[in-house]
Order: structure tokens, then C-alpha cells, then sequence
């Protein structure tokens, strides 16, 4: 039901409830043709779940129309056949071309169907085929909120009525609108959800197509909110409406309907087996009960840096993320239920990127975190002589100052001072090299690279060198 297309959502409002949420379930398929003598059976097995306002939809292949019988009872010989209300004489009638026909339930209908079968049997139309039957119906929200319009308002195409965010919505809600139409026969009511500044196009999720309606009646369009751009507007920004036909209308309720199968946007994330990460995203994130804990950079000084810990993330920050490897799936959260990390020293790459190198006289110095091969293996941060690729979702550390160890003997790493005070190590899964300590070059005991050394002492590829 949920899609994630790009689509722009122009709104098109039609009778009441053809744009709801709706589900269909299969409850026969196969080919009766017409002329056969052969009855479609439905068991009452399979009729479960039936509540009035809801439809047995019947899908038959015709060109110039199509009869059919549809009746319940204990077998197909119930005489007289008991028909179903909608065709109390037991047949109805799909008009050529129409690929299918629903018998919709009144109460007395769902009454009548407890521990009985439906049979369909189609009329003698040649060419006529009945394909599939099914049930199908409007999916009961598990809850509607208060009415978020403060006031009803009249459609305007200059300007959009804006409306708050909702920073509790999920995944698979609806926003439904309510409107009235004016007295002029056939009113065409057309509007689209716009961003908080008004701007159109800025909403991807599943809408409507265009409708006509006839005027003095109130009709109800609803918008599924199913992809990660619509929850993040909506959670954090708010939405409005512009009108976009030529004829006026009055929007009377906006609620937001949420479901059983509604559910908070999550994201995928891949532990490493060493246990530790740099991570960032565009979007804030709860890590409770995830069994992951993310880390800021909250301060840092020559050979270490100290993380703070938290429970939720910041869009735009960057972080180490600590725990057992394997996948966790934190949620999407707003920003009101996000903390913000301040003086954070861990810089963001939400897209795959570059990372440039920290050079001799640079203000600013670059560190990312890496593992040495060679024994012992150290883990922490290292300064970066070169230009780096590193992968989306990562981060890497700057600083004002350099914090390479006076004398880094094999080990030329920040270590890393997690939240308590006491020492960890930690791992990396987006580089294959450490920058440092495999790029063949000299540095002198300070950290700064060497292009032509003279005679004293020197770290190359992470040992300690005398040039004589």
C-alpha cells in the first residue's frame, strides 16, 4: 500500500471516502466464462472479517456489458436465492469495459453472511469472463487526532494556510481534509500541500487524481504520508494547503489518522566487529534500546580526545557509535526530541566526499579515525597528510590546533577518553589504510611531514627512522 515515488501531489477531492485507505483481499481468482453453468463458491471460511460499508468486489472481462447473480446461503441450490441488498433480486450489472463491479454490505448483509458461503454465477453475455473476487474495504484508523484547523478557511491561490509541525507523526498516517463546496453546480475543488513558505512541489508521498463534485456537499480528501521527505517536513517544518482551480471551496478539518501498521521511520546501521564507528546523518536519530551509544567529540587536547555520550543524535553532527556489531536500527526522531550537541569537534560527510589532508601552516587539522595494521594494533585518530576519500555517513575530527603526540613513538594516534574518564579503544570500518603510518612518508616528532629529511630522527610508516 505505502509507495515511495516522486510525485507531486495534486488533490483532487471526490465523494466521500474514495480516497481512503483502503485494502482489498483475494478471495477467489480463476476464469468462469459466461453461458457456464459453473457457480463460483466463496467459503464462509474466507468471509472473516466483513463489517458494514465494505464491498464484494467482482472483476469481470466484458466488452458490451455484463450480467451477473450473486446471492449466500449453505449451497448454491438455496431457493429462493437470498440476494445480498444491493441486488435484492439476486443480479447485477457491470457496464462495458468496466473491469469490475461492487456489491456494497449493509449491516443486515453482514448479519445475514455469518456461517454462510456467496456464490457469483455470470449471466449469458459472450465474451464475458468473471477473473476474481475480493473483499474490499477502508482500512478503520487506531486513532484521529483533534481537528488541526483553528478555524474553517476559504480557498486561496495566493496565499497557502499554513499549519503547525507534528513532531509525533509516523510513517503510513493520513492527513485527511475535510472540505465544502460552494452552490455553483459541479464545483471543481483542486489544492496542493506546499512546504511552511508556501513553495509547491516540496511533498512526494501518494495523493489523488483530479475529481469532480457536485456543489452544497462536504468531501474528504486523504494524503499517506510514505516517504522519509514527507515525514521530515511534516515532523519538523509543518505543511500547507494553496488552491489551485478556478472554483472556490471552504476547508472545514484537517486530522491526522494513524494506523495500526503506522510505524517510525528507522534506519539501517551496520556494526563493525571491532565495536566502534564514526557516524553522521541528514536526519536526527533515537538510539534508545538499539544497544548502540553515540558519542560527541566534546573536547579534545594533544594525544587524546573526550567523548561525550548521548541518546539521541543531531542532524548534521558527526559521532562515534559504540557497541556489539551488527545491524541496529535507530528511529527517526524531531528536532524537538533530539539534543543538540554543543562544541562538538566531529565534522559531518552525509555523501561520500573528500576530506583534505591537514597542511603545514593549516589552521585547521584534520583527523580520521583509523586502525594500524601492524602490531601493536592502535586505534584512535589520525592526522591526515593527504587528501582522503571517506564514505558516506562518516565523520572525521577538526581542530584549531595539532594534537599529534610530541613523541608518538609507534603510535602517532589521538586515543580516545570515552564518557567516564576511563580509556577505550575503538575501530574502523571505512578506511583500508592508515593514513599515517602506510603513506611512506617522513614526519618529524611533532606530527609534520618532511619532503626531504636531513639527518636526525623521524617516524616513517609509523616506526621510528634515523637519517644520517
Amino acid at each position: 500500500m505505502i509507495k515511495k515515488f516522486t510525485l507531486l501531489l495534486l488533490a483532487m477531492l471526490c465523494v466521500a471516502g474514495i480516497n481512503a485507505r483502503v485494502f482489498e483481499t483475494q478471495l477467489w481468482s480463476g476464469s468462469n466464462e459466461a453461458e457456464s453453468t459453473d457457480v463460483v463458491e466463496i467459503s464462509a471460511s474466507n468471509l472473516s472479517g466483513l463489517k458494514a460499508g465494505d464491498a464484494i468486489r467482482v472483476y469481470i472481462t466484458n466488452t458490451s456489458g455484463a450480467s451477473y447473480a450473486i446471492w449466500y446461503g449453505t449451497d448454491k441450490t438455496t431457493t429462493p436465492r437470498a440476494g445480498l441488498s444491493a441486488h435484492s433480486d439476486g443480479w447485477g450489472w457491470v457496464s462495458s469495459g468496466k473491469a469490475y463491479e461492487d456489491v456494497t454490505l449493509s449491516a443486515a448483509d453482514v448479519t445475514n453472511l455469518d456461517g454462510k458461503k456467496i456464490f457469483i454465477q455470470i449471466g449469458n453475455t459472450s465474451g464475458t469472463v468473471l477473473t476474481k473476487v475480493a473483499h474490499f474495504g477502508e482500512v478503520t484508523p487506531s486513532s484521529v487526532s483533534d481537528n488541526l484547523l483553528d478555524d474553517s478557511w476559504a480557498s486561496s491561490k495566493e496565499t497557502p494556510k499554513i499549519f503547525s509541525a507534528i513532531n509525533s507523526v509516523k510513517m503510513g498516517d493520513v492527513l485527511r481534509f475535510t472540505v465544502s463546496t460552494g452552490t455553483t453546480a459541479w464545483t471543481w475543488v483542486q489544492f496542493k500541500l506546499t512546504d511552511k513558505d508556501g513553495t509547491v512541489g516540496q511533498f512526494t508521498g501518494e495523493g489523488s487524481e483530479p475529481q469532480g463534485n457536485n456543489a452544497n456537499t462536504s468531501f474528504t480528501l486523504e494524503f499517506t504520508i510514505s516517504t522519509l521527505n514527507d515525514l521530515w517536513k511534516i515532523m519538523n517544518s509543518g505543511f500547507g494547503v494553496i488552491q489551485t482551480s478556478n472554483d472556490a471551496f471552504t476547508l472545514t478539518a484537517v486530522n491526522l489518522l494513524s494506523y495500526d501498521d503506522s510505524h517510525d521511520y528507522t534506519i539501517d546501521i551496520e556494526m563493525n566487529s571491532d565495536g566502534y564507528m564514526t557516524y553522521s546523518n541528514s536526519v536526527n536519530l533515537d538510539f534508545s534500546g538499539t544497544g548502540l551509544t553515540p558519542y560527541y567529540a566534546s573536547s579534545a587536547k594533544e594525544g587524546t580526545v573526550t567523548l561525550t555520550s548521548a541518546t539521541t543524535t543531531w542532524n548534521w553532527q558527526g559521532y562515534i557509535l559504540r557497541g556489539p556489531a551488527g545491524p541496529h536500527h535507530p528511529k527517526v526522531v524531531a528536532d524537538a526530541k533530539a539534543s543538540y550537541p554543543t562544541g562538538n569537534l566531529l565534522k559531518p560527510n552525509i555523501a561520500e566526499g573528500t576530506v583534505k589532508a591537514s597542511e603545514s601552516g593549516d589552521t585547521n587539522f584534520r583527523y580520521i579515525l583509523a586502525k594500524k595494521k601492524e602490531e601493536p594494533a592502535d586505534i584512535g585518530f589520525y592526522k591526515l597528510t593527504s587528501d582522503h576519500t571517506l564514505a558516506a555517513n562518516k565523520a572525521y575530527l577538526e581542530t584549531n590546533s595539532d594534537l599529534t603526540p610530541t613523541d608518538s613513538g609507534n603510535a602517532p594516534a589521538l586515543k580516545l577518553i570515552f564518557g567516564g574518564g576511563g580509556e577505550g579503544t575503538t575501530a574502523i570500518n571505512t578506511v583500508s589504510k592508515n593514513p599515517v603510518v602506510e603513506d611512506g612518508v617522513y614526519y618529524n616528532l611533532q606530527g609534520v611531514a618532511v619532503k626531504n629529511p636531513s639527518k636526525g630522527l623521524y617516524i616513517l610508516n609509523g616506526k621510528k627512522v634515523i637519517v644520517k
